[in-house]
């Protein structure tokens, strides 16, 4: 062999030794969550190559491959779950289950072209999450609750934990995909691709048949999607609705755009992108981090118009082969430094615990479309300040970490890891929505992790035999349901009920509750059930069965812009009931939106004060939240019932700190927090305290009935529930 020929091999096998060998080392030297993070980069690396080999080499463009990974995800999770099939055997089952569907859904496809058939493929990636809400699939799929899965155990000859194991299988499997995309992309299904992405007509009259080549990649394509999607749900234990929006499939078209087109190492960086580079922009600002990571993407593009990959290249080729190494190299170094763990200053007392500052942690969705739900961090943050200019908890500053997850789980696992793993807080507090949590349920209780005052209602929070480190901060939804029913069934026995739910889990245990208050009485006095999903456009349809069926009491269990919509057509029908919504759906701007004076009558649930009702006024404790609005949230509506949430919680949590005394530590903490007797805080109505107990994690469990008249809420009747 000529001396220029083991230059040009060695230039080619060199860099990927190497390579190899710094992704090996990698979890050695760096945290658990940073062994997350990378794995998760290279779960998005395969993804990213089978949809390159689609859009990139195939001219394909598809905005819909987040639905096949969350098929993929849902297969594994169904198989190990349903079907008791080894974790590894469901990967594989979960790969040529999406190659079958990506088969048939590219067969008809094959018709459509360019922006047609992205609208095709985003049609699928809006149309999966609901399908996987469906109630009849809810069997399989755990309906919006979802499956929790167990993390898979290392080998026992291996000492190794199993965040690390499944970075080494990951990696495994990655490698192994991009070997045989390489491959292919270079043989012939390759040439045949490009061929037909770039001259269609000469590729047909040459004799290549399009039609199949299309179909195949589709397929293919799918498979990686699949296998990504399987691997996905084994490190995040954890698959949902909410798991994979219409988002997901945005994202990874962006990877391959930034990462390059036509490009199997674009994969990577584009991986390397789209789970850094967000993560690093919130850090910059919580406000501007939507912001500032689409100019980061302007700039990429404008600067790398062929994407990363093919930039790298041009440098590479413009450079001696030693010199080549330097960019990947580099890269992963780079990255090494990066993710290496912090190593903290100071005496410590305790994970999270100074003599000067107790960490805390927080997940909320800042941007994304919850983000409606972003006060309750603004609120939670600003109360801790006015903690800190007040002298802290006993001279120690309580430093909130509030990070942005979208309230979608994947996004949850990934900022809550980080919150335990490498800023060390000693407990995480007041982190919306019921999915989201339920994905760092089990984590954070194998960790012994408090999960403090979630501000929602499901049943699953009070388990303080299987799940001891989490409590909620709200009253259950079956509490409210079966309360409600109750004082219906006492105060109008004779009613004629019509019910309208949002058909998922929230709206169907309100339902069942609700029932079981009325107790034997529910079949006569129920005249009409309506439910509506939560991605339909309307519930028009909804109603008029519902205002035509002779009912004169409505129990409405809708949500957002569907309370919004039911009171209006209620109205503008001419039907006229009793209007009883969930004390959980009462907000404000919801009734604006649908007119006060129609909103006039409506009847619901709180444990709450209103600070915009007249009647708390004088109320010092009201005085004093508007008071802390105007001076640490002033651009912010003090209406806005999430910020009086905080307040209420970040009190609660007061409490229990300054009881730990000294010994703050986390079982300390939650000692404290199921022995409370009694407390009454600043926004709730009177009468209404909290209790808890070490078997009972209900802390609000008396309710007062309240009636709009058009204004403001005006209380009536006695409190409901214990001792009232």
């Amino acid at each position: 062999m000529k001396p220029r020929a083991k230059i040009q091999i060695s230039s080619q096998i060199l860099p990927a030794v190497v390579l190899a060998w710094v992704a090996a080392m990698l979890p050695l030297i760096v945290s658990d969550y940073r062994v997350f993070q990378l794995t998760m980069v290279m779960i998005y690396a395969i993804a990213l190559t089978g949809l390159n080999m689609l859009t990139g080499y195939n001219g394909q463009i598809s905005i819909g491959h987040g639905a096949l990974f969350g098929l993929g995800a849902y297969t594994a999770a169904i198989l190990i779950l349903r079907a008791a099939l080894p974790a590894w055997l469901a990967v594989g089952c979960a790969g040529a289950i999406c190659f079958i569907a990506g088969w048939l859904f590219g067969r008809p496809a094959l018709r459509l072209h360019g922006h047609y058939l992205a609208l095709a493929t985003f049609g699928l990636a809006v149309a999966t999450p609901t399908l996987l809400r469906d109630h009849r699939l809810e069997r399989w799929t755990g309906g919006v609750q979802g499956l929790v899965l167990h993390k898979v155990e290392p080998p026992l000859h291996l000492k190794i934990g199993q965040d690390r194991w499944l970075y080494y299988v990951t990696l495994t499997v990655m490698v192994l995909l991009l070997v045989v995309a390489w491959n292919l992309v270079r043989g012939r299904l390759g040439r045949a691709l490009i061929a037909i992405r770039d001259h269609p007509i000469a590729a047909e009259a040459m004799g290549v048949p399009s039609a199949h080549y299309k179909t195949l990649t589709f397929g293919v394509s799918a498979l990686y999607a699949g296998v990504a999607g399987a691997l996905s749900a084994l490190v995040v234990q954890y698959v949902a609705p909410d798991s994979f929006p219409m988002l997901l499939s945005v994202t990874l078209l962006v990877g391959v755009i930034v990462g390059g087109s036509a490009s199997i190492s674009g994969g990577i960086y584009g991986a390397l992108f789209v789970v850094f580079v967000p993560n690093l922009a919130d850090q910059v600002s919580k406000d501007a981090g939507g912001a500032i990571y689409g100019l980061l993407l302007i700039v990429t593009v404008f600067l790398m118009p062929g994407g990363i990959a093919q930039t790298f290249l041009r440098l590479q080729k413009r450079s001696p082969w030693q010199k080549r190494l330097l960019i990947p190299v580099g890269t992963l170094c780079g990255l090494a430094l990066l993710l290496a763990p912090k190593i903290g200053a100071g005496k410590r007392y305790g994970p999270g615990v100074t003599s000067t500052e107790i960490r805390i942690g927080q997940t909320v969705p800042y941007s994304g479309p919850f983000s409606v739900y972003s006060p309750l961090g603004y609120g939670a943050a600003a109360y801790f300040q006015m903690v800190n200019d007040n002298g802290g908890i006993k001279g120690r500053r309580v430093q909130l970490i509030s990070l942005d997850d979208q309230m979608t789980p994947p996004k949850t696992l990934e900022a809550t890891r980080r919150l335990v793993e490498q800023e060390d807080v000693l407990l995480l507090f007041f982190s919306p929505g019921t999915a989201a949590q339920t994905a760092v349920h089990e984590y954070l209780n194998a960790k012994k992790i408090p999960q403090l005052l979630i501000p929602t209602g499901a049943d699953k929070w009070n388990d303080s035999s299987g799940h001891p480190w989490t409590i909620t901060g709200w009253w259950s939804y079956s509490t409210e349901g079966e309360l409600v029913g109750k004082w219906l069934l006492e105060e109008h026995a004779d009613a004629r009920v019509a019910i309208l739910y949002q058909n998922d889990d929230f709206g169907r245990d309100y339902v069942r509750w609700f029932k079981h208050g009325l107790g034997t009485r529910a079949a006569k006095m129920i005249v009409a059930e309506q439910s509506y999903e939560g991605s339909a456009p309307g519930i028009e349809a909804q109603m008029i069965a519902l205002a035509g069926s002779g009912a004169d009491t409505f129990f409405d269990v809708s949500l957002g812009k569907f309370l919004s919509l039911a009171i209006r057509q209620a109205v503008d029908s001419g039907w006229k009931p009793v209007h009883l919504i969930a004390g959980a759906a009462n907000n404000r701007n919801l009734l604006v939106a649908a007119g006060l004076e129609k909103a006039s009558g409506l009847i619901c649930a709180t444990a709450h004060k209103d600070p915009g009702d007249p009647q708390w006024g004088s109320d010092p404790d009201v005085k004093a939240f508007l008071e802390w609005v105007s001076q640490y949230l002033p651009g912010i509506d003090p209406l806005t019932n999430s910020l009086a949430y905080a307040y209420n919680r970040g009190r609660l949590l007061q409490i229990v700190l300054e009881r730990c005394g000294d010994d703050l530590s986390r079982e300390n903490v939650m000692r404290q927090i199921t022995n409370l007797k009694d407390v009454e805080l600043p926004l709730l109505l009177p009468g209404v305290k909290i209790n808890t107990s070490p078997t009972d994690y209900l802390p609000i469990e008396q309710l007062q009935l309240q009636r709009f008249d058009g204004h403001k809420w005006v209380r009536f009747g006695k409190l409901l529930g214990p001792s009232s």
